[in-house]
């Protein structure tokens, strides 16, 4: 099948092998097989019914890729999102939630380094989705960044 994608200056179409190739490069060289390549975010409509609204994200390689795009029955509610690494030896993320009363900036940074494969990839990467044992959380509401926002 051939997938829509959507780039910032153009619109693409992609055969979904090509976009694993893709997914599955970090720059100029290939990601180690075990790197995560991507992630999927997405409401999960099972609690819907109960009322809620459950937003998932899933970090795969590149073979959890191609069998997310080739073989896995999926409702087409999310978005496929390229993992950019951070420059530093562990994840981090960072997390803003702003309405008309309230301003919260705050980060969560995963407690193993990405290049242990000892840990699972999934701890590796895990932030605010995971459990609070595999990140320290650190509120941003006073920092420089959160200044910038509020600008």
């Amino acid at each position: 099948g051939v997938l829509r994608a959507s780039d910032q200056s153009q619109s693409l179409e992609l055969s979904a092998e090509a976009l694993v190739a893709r997914f599955a490069r970090q720059g100029k060289k290939d990601r180690a097989e075990e790197d995560v390549c991507c992630s999927y975010i997405y409401i999960d409509r099972q609690t819907e019914d109960a009322g809620t609204q459950n937003v998932v994200m899933e970090d795969m390689n590149a073979k959890q890729l191609s069998h997310f795009l080739l073989g896995r029955t999926k409702e087409n509610n999310g978005i496929l999102q390229r993992f950019t690494k951070s420059k530093s030896a562990k994840h981090s993320m960072i997390r803003v939630v702003w309405t008309p009363r309230t301003f919260q900036v705050e980060t969560r940074t995963n407690q193993s380094r990405m290049d242990d494969t000892r840990v699972s990839m999934e701890d590796r990467v895990a932030t605010f989705g995971g459990g609070p044992h595999l990140s320290q959380l650190l509120d941003l509401k006073d920092g420089m960044l959160a200044r910038s926002i509020r600008e």
